[in-house]
């Protein structure tokens, strides 16, 4: 970017009452003053429109896609009777169904804060797949604040079945539907889903990141 300055040329000298003359010419009359002055008015219109051209270019504020590392704290039960995922000591999560259901269901939900009137580009998971069994998926959905009864929205959502892309994984899922954030009218979460988890895949399923990218503007 270039090196913008401004060095003002004016400097106003007091005069003395009852000893100076003042008068229109002169090196010291009103005239050199105020054309002094209307100079330093100009290199400051300058200046400003200098600024004003480089902003121009370097387009909108927060232009681009942003990235959103959402902290995975899932509490809240998504389906009446399953079992949650918990976080384990480094912030990952796993499914954890009850041992004795033969469904072994895990499902569960968080609240998500995402910024209003942002285009959602994509959803990015990072984990751990090691099962012959399992099923699993992580998704991102609205539901509407005020009509209740009216089913949830589903933007994006990523399903992993055996024998699994690959350990650790790392997909990223465009979002294709409902990508405009409305917080007025929706609050959004990220939901979490599993089923046939054997006993020995607990520790072996785990979601480690969720990113979601976005554009503002």
């Amino acid at each position: 970017m270039s090196q913008l300055s401004y060095t003002p040329t004016f400097r106003h000298t007091p005069w003395v009452d009852n000893v100076s003359r003042v008068k229109a010419g002169g090196p010291d009359g009103f005239n050199v003053r105020f054309e002094a002055i209307d100079s330093d008015l100009h290199q400051v219109s300058t200046v400003v429109a200098t600024i004003n051209t480089l902003l121009d270019s370097a387009g909108p504020a927060q232009s681009g896609t942003q990235r959103l590392l959402v902290p995975l704290s899932p509490t809240h039960e998504l389906i009446p009777g399953s079992q949650v995922w918990a976080a384990d000591n480094i912030g990952a999560i796993h499914p954890e169904p009850d041992s004795a259901s033969a469904a072994k269901i895990a499902a569960s939900t968080m609240d998500l804060s995402l910024p209003d009137q942002a285009t959602l580009v994509s959803m990015r998971v990072i984990g751990a797949y090691q099962s012959a069994s399992a099923n699993i998926s992580i998704g991102i959905q609205r539901n509407h604040l005020s009509n209740i009864g009216i089913s949830a929205d589903s933007l994006v959502r990523i399903n992993i079945t055996p024998p699994g892309p690959g350990n650790p994984y790392d997909i990223t899922m465009p979002v294709t539907a409902f990508a405009a954030v409305d917080n007025n009218n929706f609050r959004y979460a990220l939901t979490f889903g599993a089923t046939g988890v054997a006993d020995a895949d607990t520790l072996r399923i785990t979601v480690d990141s969720v990113e979601i990218f976005y554009t503002l503007g």
